[in-house]
């Protein structure tokens, strides 16, 4: 495992990170996307919050499935709620 050591992460998790970036940055789509995901779970919509992740592609939800101690955009309790 090699870690990078200004950030404490492993190589992998670094690489998810910059995979996560390089998606939010070059798709402005999906941040909005996951700004409506995020406010349908503030509002208790999960429903609605599923719906709009199932319409993301899965190179897309991989992209943005980083875990939140990572710097993640979804929150412990968010991606719970993803997995239904």
């Amino acid at each position: 495992m090699v870690l990078i050591a200004s950030e404490g992460l492993t190589e992998g998790q670094y690489d998810k990170l910059l995979r996560m970036t390089a998606a939010l940055r070059g798709d402005p789509i999906l941040l909005d996307y996951i700004s409506q995901i995020k406010q349908a779970f503030t509002d208790n919509r999960d429903e609605d919050a599923l719906a709009l992740w199932h319409e993301l592609d899965e190179r897309e939800k991989t992209a943005l499935w980083v875990a939140p101690k990572y710097g993640g955009i979804f929150t412990t309790d968010e991606r719970k709620r993803l997995h239904g």
